[in-house]
């Protein structure tokens, strides 16, 4: 089992990528998900005196670049990975390309999806700007995916970078 789960064999390296995974996954939903409370008893507890309703795209973005890219960029690289990259002998630039495609693809179809049923609020304008910022988040995502310093860490890593893209780009 921790063959099927792990890249390396080694146990210790599911104590960093699904752990990262699923703090990803809880942070973005307990911040970023759209939940108005309406239960009548509630609304008296302190925390949830006051509905909160965010239409931020961090949460949505982060998440979908990890997810896609990471995932893909793994498949891809371990079946097609052919050309390593010269700074990673882990890291392939088959892999990379993959990431780019399907984080930028896949994210773009996910808000699409938000946007279409209403759970988030955009006008042609964001998702203009959105379609142009995705470049750059997805980019520097990959690169920041593919560096050796940090390579078990690369979940958090590549969560982070567009998470920390995002609110610098004002999302």
């Amino acid at each position: 089992m921790i063959a099927s789960l792990s890249r390396t064999g080694d146990r210790r390296e599911l104590l960093v990528g699904p752990l990262a995974y699923g703090a990803a996954i809880t942070f973005v939903t307990a911040y970023y998900w759209r939940h108005p409370l309406h239960h009548r008893s509630l609304h008296l507890l302190p925390p949830f005196h006051k509905v909160v309703v965010r239409d931020s795209l961090v949460g949505i973005v982060s998440m979908m670049v990890l997810c896609a890219g990471d995932g893909f960029a793994a498949l891809v690289g371990y079946h097609f990975g052919r050309d390593k990259l010269p700074w990673s002998s882990h890291k392939s630039a088959q892999g990379s390309v993959a990431f780019l495609l399907a984080a930028y693809t896949f994210t773009q179809l996910y808000v699409l999806f938000f946007i279409l049923n209403g759970w988030v609020r955009a006008d042609i304008e964001l998702v203009v700007k959105l379609s142009v910022h995705l470049v750059a988040v997805v980019s520097v995502s990959a690169l920041v995916e593919t560096l050796p310093i940090l390579e078990s860490w690369d979940n958090v890593t590549v969560f982070l970078t567009a998470f920390g893209m995002m609110k610098y780009f004002g999302y």
